[in-house]
């Protein structure tokens, strides 16, 4: 067996042996041995990875639970109680477990679901079934007439109400929070639910630039948030319900530069007046008036690069970061509460937060500067980049190269334990990435050259070469 992603429990660290089959939970794998024993490592804070001893041919793992099917149809389930941990009576087909709660199909073809998502009226479907893919919290079944039947539980993922089944046959089937792909009887593939999207463009049309905001991970997924400027200079935005952003962009004026935050937006004119829209806490959303050749929107706060090479700031940033020091800048970019800008003679200079360092720049000359929330980094002008701040999760760990971008991704987490990446583009389209990948956000599409790049939390975009817009790792993609 080969595993590979976040290891912080050992969970992508396998045990020796053969296996016949997997079942991988958040921070916990399990693996049916080919001797029909089971093994278990990772994360054991609920005793999930406590194995019990016997002859299994079927595994499943979720949050903090995992499930054996024996041989003679009983359940063995063992973890948090509450997600699933109790072992149910009686003697099943196939089960299988997402998150909240473990599904089964029951010896006569009915499903049965147990743990805190399933209550009194849980919609299970009604019919015979010979597979299930998701849990409690939201799933899909396949039925012993090849169709598939899908449902969302309580306490459902963003984007369940659109886990609508496909219509047709299906010979197989997985599915997880609030999304499901299958393969046709006639050896078609098909996706359907929430947009939880990898390496798809978002939104349609043809684009220049995009901005990602920094997105929180769900699920306190206030903040996914972008915005792309079009061929035409109109802008299109996408986000999270939730965030309380404005959708609908207040201006039909083209606009050519576009900078957006957790929960605002702001844009320059082609005659380099602003406008910005959102919501409008500490003033972030009312820009002064004048000319401008650059905007970055930051969590609270708004900066602009005025005509003269000044910087000046509004709305209500912590920890001082709306208040820049004296000088004539290149180009600057904000973070949470940490902004830096570049000199004109090439020297980046940071204020605001500087708890992780993060406003302790890195020696050198520089052509750009980008901020996430706990880390910044800087393209120098030898095309080299250099990072500084936080590196809990490697985002400091920059590869060698000829760079042309450098884009510093916003935090998610809390505390001494704040993952983070950084992304680059090199001068021949492609996305370098580094640092934390645990939703793919440091994965870019294979195969893609990109113009402009731009980092969230848990995703990144970029635009392509033939000015689509594609974004990568965890997102939700609400094209306005």
């Amino acid at each position: 067996m080969a595993c590979w992603g976040r290891n912080d429990y050992g969970q992508a660290t396998p045990r020796p042996g053969t296996f016949a089959s997997i079942g991988a939970g958040d921070f916990h794998v399990c693996g049916l041995q080919t001797d029909g024993t089971l093994v278990c490592w990772g994360a054991d804070d609920y005793g999930q990875t406590t194995v019990p001893s016997g002859q299994f041919t079927e595994v499943a793992s979720g949050e903090r639970v995992s499930c054996g099917l024996r041989p003679d149809g009983t359940i063995a389930c063992w973890g948090d109680p509450d997600r699933g941990g109790k072992s149910p009576s009686g003697t099943f087909l196939h089960v299988s477990i997402a998150d909240y709660a473990p599904c089964a199909i029951r010896s006569d073809g009915q499903i049965f679901c147990w743990g805190e998502a399933v209550g009194p009226g849980f919609p299970v479907p009604v019919g015979t079934f010979v597979a299930v893919a998701g849990g409690g919290n939201a799933g899909c079944a396949l039925g012993r007439d090849s169709t598939v039947a899908c449902w969302c539980g309580a306490g459902t993922f963003w984007g369940c109400s659109k886990l609508v089944a496909p219509a047709g046959t299906f010979s197989s089937l997985s599915a997880t929070n609030g999304h499901g792909c299958g393969f046709g009887t006639d050896n078609t593939f098909a996706c359907w639910g929430g947009s939880f999207l990898s390496g798809q463009p978002a939104p349609v049309g043809t684009f220049t630039m995009v901005s990602s905001a920094g997105g929180t991970v769900p699920p306190s997924a206030e903040g996914i948030h972008a915005c792309a400027v079009g061929t035409d200079g109109k802008v299109s935005c996408w986000f999270q319900d939730s965030v309380g952003v404005t959708p609908t962009v207040p201006t039909d004026e083209p606009v050519t530069v576009l900078s957006t935050a957790e929960t605002h937006s702001c844009a320059l004119h082609r005659d380099g007046t602003m406008v910005c829209w959102g919501r409008n806490d500490g003033g972030a959303a009312t820009p002064p008036s004048g000319i401008f050749r650059q905007v970055s929107a930051g969590y609270g706060y708004t900066c602009g690069l005025k005509d003269d090479a000044t910087v000046t700031c509004w709305g209500s940033g912590s920890w001082n970061a709306g208040t820049p020091p004296a000088g004539n800048y290149l180009q600057m970019s904000l973070g949470f509460a940490t902004a830096c800008a570049v000199e004109i003679g090439g020297k980046v200079v940071c204020w605001g937060d500087n708890s992780r360092k993060q406003a302790s720049p890195a020696s050198g000359q520089y052509s750009q500067v980008s901020v996430g929330d706990v880390h910044a980094c800087g393209l120098k002008v030898d095309g080299s980049i250099a990072c500084w701040g936080d590196n809990t999760s490697g985002q400091l760990n920059v590869p060698s190269g000829n760079f042309v971008q450098v884009t510093a991704g916003a935090s998610f987490g809390s505390g001494n334990f704040q993952q983070g990446h950084s992304c680059a583009l090199d001068a021949g389209g492609l996305v370098v990435c580094w640092g934390d990948n645990s939703y793919g956000q440091g994965t870019p599409p294979a195969g893609i050259q990109f113009v402009q790049i731009s980092a969230g939390a848990s995703y990144t975009c970029g635009v392509s070469t033939s000015n689509q817009v594609w974004c990568w790792g965890f997102y939700v993609r609400q094209p306005i």
